[in-house]
């Protein structure tokens, strides 16, 4: 099967080490005095939540967030990464369409929404926000991977191997580029067969 990057990064600061997202949330529930920096800590609960596993809770830190600050773009991103990873992929568009409402320039944002396209089966629009990465980061190999696999769906082998060569080309140690570009001997695959997306730390 087709290997896609499939790290759906969340905007994170403070801890982000497996063990230490109990420390953070406990840290967060204190931080704050102001409508932005309580926004700011319900953020950052939110993803320590979500790094442990458990994105219902993460969301209300989210929901929470947008209630008090609600051009607060990277929530919007962060919840969206949220409802991807609980497949609620409707809900997971609408949040990227918003952060990139907020801002135009959001190349992770992009990214992540492109992904959730493919997870859709929605080739096209998958294809059109990893060009509008590759726009705003030419270097980014994983965008070139997932363009890749959007155009393999599609039965566009040509284009297919011209990205999975590009990200191997920018970065050499891209494992599963040289996968993807190999399986365009085997038997198609979907997308559905994907690896569950995670989040990054």
């Amino acid at each position: 099967m087709l290997q896609s990057n499939s790290d759906l990064s969340a905007t994170s600061t403070g801890y982000s080490r497996i063990g230490t997202h109990n420390m953070a949330i406990g840290d967060y529930i204190k931080t704050g005095t102001v409508p932005n920096s309580q926004a700011d800590a319900y953020n950052k609960r939110g993803i320590a939540y979500c790094e442990n596993g458990d994105y219902e809770r993460g969301i209300a830190q989210f929901n929470e967030a947008i209630t008090l600050v609600p051009d607060f773009v990277e929530v919007y991103y962060n919840r969206g990464t949220a409802y991807s990873q609980k497949r609620k992929y409707d809900l997971a568009i609408k949040d990227y369409d918003k952060a990139l409402e907020l801002n135009p320039n959001y190349a992770d944002a992009y990214f992540n929404r492109g992904w959730t396209y493919s997870k859709k089966n929605d080739h096209d629009l998958a294809i059109s926000d990893f060009d509008k990465v590759i726009e705003l980061k030419p270097n980014y190999a994983g965008a070139h991977n997932n363009r890749g696999i959007s155009y393999y769906d599609k039965g566009d082998a040509k284009n297919a191997i011209k990205d999975f060569s590009k990200a191997i080309e920018l970065d050499p140690d891209y494992v599963e580029a040289y996968h993807n570009r190999g399986q365009l001997t085997q038997p198609r695959v979907s997308l559905k067969k994907l690896s569950t997306i995670i989040l990054r730390h």
